[in-house]
């Protein structure tokens, strides 16, 4: 095309036809600029194109990591459940003083130092934050939860580090006071005598009560982290169907 105008023109100027010269000349400038809008759009199309591919994959790993995450919270949610009950068995039968016969009794101060932490995937916001990549995400929820998700999880872990802590007082406690070493052996850990004593020990009840407290606090908050996510895990689900 610019070919032909370049003829034309060359032919013009022959004549000496400026006027019309002109027109031909600012329809070339014209042609030359509509080429360049084009390849602008055709470039920043192709470019979005690409950053909703990106965004499509981060949000399918993100569903993925979510889904693994409410299973992994109903685990703990479980687990620190039957905790606080073992804990809260022990108080109330040792308070009506009431026995416990064997195996039980072993049973029940082996669960006690059976320790367990929410172990969550973090691998589609570590990838995502790490390429610099958060503005391809275009839900403004969904990017703000890759933002927050450190800070949700460092006030899991204080509260897990509590629940920690009364565990690593009653392992020690245990320790000095019931024979553990038995239990490799088959035999009896907590004899009567044993059994006596426990009862009687303020401080060893007083863990008790910790240990309950702390992981009915650490259960009600997985609950409450559940339900954020699968609250989040609908909104990404929405997202990825809009986009594709």
């Amino acid at each position: 095309m610019l070919f032909f105008l370049r003829q034309i023109r060359r032919k013009l100027l022959m004549k000496n036809k400026v006027t019309t010269y002109f027109l031909y000349a600012i329809g070339e400038i014209t042609l030359v600029v509509v080429g360049i809008l084009i390849a602008l759009q055709l470039d920043n199309w192709n470019e979005s194109n690409n950053n909703q591919k990106k965004e499509l994959s981060y949000l399918n790993s993100y569903i993925y990591d979510l889904n693994a995450n409410i299973r992994e919270l109903d685990r703990v949610i479980d687990k620190s459940g039957y905790m606080h009950g073992i804990a809260d068995t022990l108080i109330q039968r040792f308070d009506r003083g009431e026995r416990i016969a064997q195996p039980e009794l072993d049973s029940l101060v082996l669960e006690l130092v059976a320790y367990s932490l929410y172990l969550s995937k973090e691998g589609t916001t570590e990838n995502l934050l790490g390429a610099g990549s958060l503005e391809i995400i275009q839900n403004l929820e969904i990017r703000s939860s890759f933002v927050t998700q450190e800070a949700d999880q460092k006030r899991l872990r204080e509260v897990e580090k509590g629940v920690y802590d009364v565990f690593s007082e009653m392992l020690i406690y245990l320790k000095l006071n019931v024979e553990m070493y038995n239990y490799q052996l088959g035999k009896v850990m907590v004899d009567e005598q044993t059994q006596s004593r426990l009862m009687a020990d303020r401080y060893f009840k007083n863990l008790l009560d910790d240990i309950s407290f702390k992981y009915k606090n650490l259960q009600l908050l997985y609950r409450k982290r559940q339900e954020e996510l699968i609250e989040l895990l609908e909104i990404v689900k929405e997202e990825v169907g809009r986009l594709e």
